[in-house]
């Protein structure tokens, strides 16, 4: 709805019918995301029982971020809560392994590493490029876990309670490892993106 409200709200606001979509979009927007979110200290999905490195922390602050760069005219509060996310990613990744291993499988790494590149790439782009974490080795390492479990077509290496046949969302790999300069994770993207071609798969 933030995507809608940004790219369509013109178009939306000129037609006397409809001028009412964007300004009910913002309301629902502040009022159940970043109103809660500023206004809430703390939040089960930053540490889901003792498990810091759940998917919800950075699927939920990629679209937070979103959301806050979209609709937040004002900039004090965006810093502030732009900030607050920041924070909460850290718990997110404080608590991942060295490895880079997604401990819920490879279907939530995109949900995980995937939506952690979402965060970090609307950051890098609102900071013109100041706020780039990409050369850090932790990233790097969350980003290999994909192409590292691939083992033929859409089939992963499994041990979660997901399926193993994976459908990626080739374009957050493909991007994902441009940004950190890893070939194998760019040229899997690539590949998986070739496949959902091939079978009609729209990402």
């Amino acid at each position: 709805l933030a995507w809608t409200r940004s790219l369509l709200g013109a178009r939306i606001d000129a037609d006397p019918h409809t001028a009412i979509v964007t300004d009910r979009i913002e309301h629902e927007i502040r009022a159940r995301l970043i109103n809660p979110y500023r206004n809430v200290a703390w939040w089960p999905w930053l540490w889901c029982g003792n498990r810091p490195d759940n998917n919800w922390n950075p699927w939920i602050h990629s679209n937070l971020i979103a959301c806050i760069l979209l609709i937040e005219t004002d900039s004090e509060v965006r810093l502030e809560l732009l900030s607050r996310c920041i924070a909460g990613m850290d718990v997110f990744l404080n608590g991942y392994g060295a490895d880079g291993g997604c401990d819920e499988g490879t279907v939530y790494w995109q949900r995980a590493g995937a939506s952690l590149f979402e965060a970090l790439e609307w950051l890098h782009l609102a900071s013109d490029g100041e706020l780039a974490v990409w050369d850090l080795p932790l990233i790097r390492e969350i980003g290999l876990y994909l192409p590292r479990m691939h083992v033929s077509g859409d089939w992963y290496v499994n041990y979660a309670d997901e399926a193993a046949r994976v459908h990626v969302e080739a374009d957050l790999a493909w991007r994902f490892g441009l940004r950190t300069g890893d070939p194998a994770l760019s040229a899997h993207g690539a590949y998986a993106a070739s496949r959902n071609v091939a079978l009609g798969r729209v990402d």
